[in-house]
């Protein structure tokens, strides 16, 4: 699956991720529209550092 991932502060490539495991009490769902939090820019731009850390995806 693709996933956008923050590869060092400033920077983001798309990224072909092998998918998540799927758990006995969890559902697998079809993403059709996203958007990003507020708190994704700061991050972006590493306001957030040190309480965010590069290389970073969904799954981190």
């Amino acid at each position: 699956m693709k996933a956008a991932v923050l590869t060092e502060y400033g920077h983001i490539n798309w990224q072909e991720v092998s998918t998540p495991p799927v758990g006995a009490t969890q559902v697998r769902t079809q993403v059709k529209y996203a958007s990003i939090c507020g708190t994704d820019q700061p991050i972006f731009k590493s306001e957030f550092h040190p309480r965010t850390h590069a290389p970073h995806d969904s799954w981190a």
